[in-house]
């Protein structure tokens, strides 16, 4: 069985480029390695290689390039799962202080299930 990552749930906007098209999504829940965006029109193309997005909580906002890995449709919204292929460097403490962690603590995000 594979070992997934350790997700902590959130409710961040994001505005996502798919090539000459923008959506609007929400974050629904984040990893070190990738995110699942819910609320994306049906229409989204979920089998490009990668797309851009700004993805905006507690009032700060990420440029994340990703990659889709899966898609879920739900009638005419979708859920699609994303690979994180480059992130800012201020991503990864946004992130500690999304799980209250310092990064000096044991880190929640690598924890084994």
């Amino acid at each position: 069985m594979e070992n997934r990552e350790n997700r902590i749930d959130v409710a961040m906007t994001s505005t996502i480029s798919a090539g000459k098209f923008f959506f609007e999504g929400v974050v629904a829940n984040v990893s070190r390695q990738g995110l699942k965006m819910a609320e994306l029109p049906g229409k989204f193309d979920a089998v490009m290689s990668t797309c851009t997005a700004i993805v905006t909580g507690e009032g700060k906002s990420f440029r994340l390039v990703l990659q889709p890995r899966w898609s879920k449709g739900k009638g005419y919204y979708r859920e699609v799962g994303f690979m994180i292929v480059d992130s800012p460097a201020g991503w990864a403490s946004f992130l500690d202080q999304l799980d209250g962690n310092d990064a000096d603590d044991d880190d929640a995000w690598w924890a084994q299930a």
